[in-house]
């Protein structure tokens, strides 16, 4: 441990710019000494992370270690998490943006650390004057809205609290804020600006209740042809089937390629998507007709629209059930394609078709998640939804059950972290793994 604490306290002192550097976000890692030295003990990159956050964080090193430690390691979460939040007083982006990342997997931040988080942050999201300057201040922002502190509404440099947002920036801060409080006049104002993006995250946190209650806006959105995938998906989910989504879901099935609102568009956003040219896709259409016949509606274009698209249909075709049987031929030759993703997708539409997951689901699952073959190392982490599909099942292939303890219970990340893009993969590499397990514990 003495070459580490050498270590610490030489990278400590480094001039900025130097040594590692990764977050959750995945920044890369130069190819140095140190950095490799460190990626091999998890003990030593949270001891020089907290050395070198200690001596003032320079060039944020301390800081990107620290995320790094839990995009590398599992069991992390709660350490990273510590240095993270050491870290703030130095008002780093990255460290922000980080610590936003880890709020989901670190339990504790729920219950009364939140309030004490969100005053640290407080100071350093003011708004500055320069663009340059302006990554902390907004990256903290987010992190305020993440954290659901609602005094993060008086702070957003072009808002005024109860309006809608004017600039992208202020709609995903007010995004986070309606996700992380629920209160659903802030859902309102962000679905209603004309600056709502798709990785807004008020459009992934659309739960069946809050759609229910927001579905005048959604279907607003609908009309003017924004988000189109999204919000009828939630819609079909939540099952509001008014008269008024099922008959836009119907104009939205049998659209064009290239279609433009009318220039007599009435509310704002309408005049966002009149710029927007060809909004209208055949995604967006396909989309609309699974919605509409999950819906109740009629299931002709839902069956149809597929010939024409990529195999992106077949997300879509599981939530047919038995109302997709015409599309069993088109499903079957998915089954035999190259792309590991189509064919996971194409088995578990045919197990949601026929009912049967033991016709073609069980097998072309089984060939996914086995070592050798489909894959193309004999250490290669299998899909983690193929995984746990088969978990659901009951059923555990033999080739896999000499690697569960390892996908189980190793202390190093088998899938590398992005958190990015939603829960990591890891995790639920881990999980799957633990449930397999307990099947065969059980037999």
């Amino acid at each position: 441990m003495d070459q580490v604490e050498v270590l610490a306290k030489a990278l400590a002192q480094a001039r900025p710019g130097t040594g590692p550097r990764s977050t959750l976000a995945g920044l890369p890692d130069p190819d140095a000494h140190e950095a490799r030295v460190l990626g091999a003990d998890p003990g030593a990159m949270a001891l020089v992370a907290r050395r070198s956050i200690d001596a003032g964080d320079r060039g944020e090193r301390g800081s990107r270690l620290a995320a790094r430690l839990a995009s590398t390691w599992r069991d992390r979460d709660e350490e990273a998490f510590d240095l993270l939040r050491a870290a703030l007083p130095y008002g780093h982006g990255d460290t922000f943006r980080s610590l936003g990342e880890l709020l989901p997997y670190v339990p504790r931040a729920d219950r009364p650390d939140r309030p004490g988080i969100a005053d640290e942050v407080l100071p350093h999201a003011q708004a500055t004057g320069t663009d340059a300057d302006e990554y902390g201040p907004r990256s903290a922002r987010q992190l305020l809205g993440r954290l659901g502190d609602t005094r993060v509404e008086a702070l957003l440099p072009h808002h005024r609290p109860g309006t809608v947002p004017d600039t992208e920036d202020d709609a995903d801060v007010l995004g986070e804020l309606a996700a992380a409080t629920g209160r659903l006049h802030l859902w309102r104002s962000v679905l209603r600006s004309a600056h709502l993006r798709q990785e807004n995250r008020a459009l992934d946190a659309l739960s069946p209740a809050v759609t229910a209650e927001l579905h005048p806006e959604l279907l607003a959105l609908l009309r003017a042809r924004r988000h189109v995938q999204p919000v009828a998906t939630a819609l079909a989910e939540a099952g509001v089937a008014t008269a008024e989504v099922m008959a836009t879901l119907t104009e939205l099935s049998h659209e064009p390629d290239g279609y433009e609102p009318p220039a007599d568009a009435h509310t704002s956003w309408d005049v966002m998507a009149i710029q927007d040219r060809g909004t209208a896709t055949t995604g967006n259409r396909i989309t609309a007709a699974v919605a509409l016949a999950r819906l109740g509606g009629p299931p002709e274009l839902a069956l149809t629209l597929p010939a024409e698209a990529s195999d992106g249909w077949l997300a879509l075709a599981r939530h047919l059930g038995p109302t997709g049987r015409p599309l069993l031929p088109l499903v079957e030759a998915a089954l035999m394609e190259p792309a590991r993703a189509t064919r996971l997708w194409a088995a578990q539409a045919h197990r949601r078709i026929t009912g049967d997951p033991y016709a073609r689901c069980v097998p072309v699952l089984t060939d996914l998640v086995r070592p050798g073959g489909e894959r193309a190392a004999h250490d290669a982490p299998p899909p983690p939804s193929a995984l746990a599909t088969l978990a659901e099942l009951g059923v555990t292939p033999d080739e896999i059950r000499p690697h569960l303890r390892t996908w189980a219970d190793s202390e190093r990340r088998i899938i590398p972290c992005d958190a990015r893009h939603g829960p990591p993969e890891d995790d639920l590499l881990r999980a799957a793994a633990r449930a397999h397990l307990s099947l065969l514990a059980d037999r």
